[in-house]
């Protein structure tokens, strides 16, 4: 009997201390919940300098170092709070890359966190488009006329080696950018956006460069078609190389004379250049343009055709053919 009584006060007791433990824990949590909710929508830096100062987030920065830049230059309280609010209520993945202005005024970590989730700078900013299959010298003609610090003879001598490397992309921009760092931004963006698609290529064995080398000539080739057609047209080029045949690509030829060729006459088809497709076997020394992601997918995964001839009609559509008879017909055809 006395067993079961020392039983009983045990259970009372252990639930006791249960409950207690229980009803901390419940406190606990309540008490981080409203310190968490206070620092993220009220809490700033008591130490905020008050000056003006530009905070610039580079394509591929994690989002913890980005936080502790911030918090580093004062601009918000807590990294590792931030850190929290970002992940539990936003998505670090959506943080924007570009250079951020900070008046003099301390800001909560909520509206930090928004602003570059958002990409809103606070600055004047200026919006740059690079077209998918642009070439640097016409990337560099177009920007310097937005630009105040863009030179674009710089920025051709700079990009020489870069064609085909530089990501054709909307970009906001600080209206002040230099060229080179407007230059760095292309190439890095680049590279984190095809990070994948040049595994993939390594992994079968392929050349990345030539698979540059040959999206450059899909993407202008294909003018703008979905991803299917640019497929066919790659298949098509390899079936070309493959027979050691000539590319016969008539995209080559405004790169060759560095201007937009609305027409290409037998005159342009004799100029001795290693671009020249009619007159040298092979693909070209290196891009002639800078290609989309679809252009380098394509090239990287051609579709298995029998064709080896192909050409647009006045009514946008491709031709696609396997002899050079077939193709005959259907230039009578357009």
């Amino acid at each position: 009997m006395s067993i079961y009584k020392n039983f009983i006060q045990n259970s009372d007791g252990n639930f006791k201390s249960v409950f207690l433990l229980f009803i901390f824990l419940i406190i606990l949590i309540i008490f981080f919940s409203f310190k968490l909710y206070y620092d993220i929508n009220f809490l700033t830096r008591e130490d905020f300098p008050h000056k003006e100062i530009a905070i610039k987030i580079e394509i591929g920065t994690s989002a913890s170092n980005i936080l502790q830049l911030l918090e580093k230059e004062k601009i918000i309280a807590s990294s590792k709070t931030a850190f929290l609010y970002l992940n539990f209520f936003k998505d670090p993945k959506k943080i924007q890359a570009g250079e951020y202005f900070f008046r003099g005024e301390a800001e909560t970590i909520k509206s930090v966190i928004n602003r570059i989730v958002t990409g809103d700078l606070r600055l004047e900013t200026k919006k740059i488009l690079v077209y998918e299959g642009e070439a640097n010298f016409e990337i560099g003609e177009e920007i310097s006329k937005f630009l105040e610090n863009f030179d674009e003879n710089i920025f051709l001598d700079l990009a020489k080696d870069k064609e085909g490397y530089l990501f054709p992309d909307t970009y906001l921009v600080s209206p002040e950018i230099y060229t080179q760092d407007l230059l760095s931004l292309f190439e890095k963006n680049f590279q984190d956006k095809t990070f994948f698609l040049k595994k993939q290529a390594e992994s079968l064995g392929k050349n990345w460069e030539e698979i540059i080398v040959k999206a450059s000539l899909i993407e202008k080739e294909a003018n703008g078609s979905d991803i299917e057609i640019k497929k066919e047209i790659s298949g098509v080029i390899e079936n070309r190389l493959a027979k050691n045949m000539h590319l016969q690509i008539d995209a080559v030829f405004s790169y060759i004379y560095q201007r937009h060729l609305p027409k290409i006459y037998f005159i342009h088809l004799e100029v001795d250049n290693p671009y020249n497709t009619y007159k040298y076997k092979g693909l070209p020394p290196s891009p002639i343009g800078n290609p989309g992601i679809d252009s380098i997918e394509a090239a990287i995964f051609p579709n298995e055709t029998d064709n080896f001839f192909y050409l647009t009609g006045s009514d946008g559509k491709f031709y696609f053919a396997e002899t050079g008879g077939e193709h005959f017909e259907n230039l009578e055809k357009i």
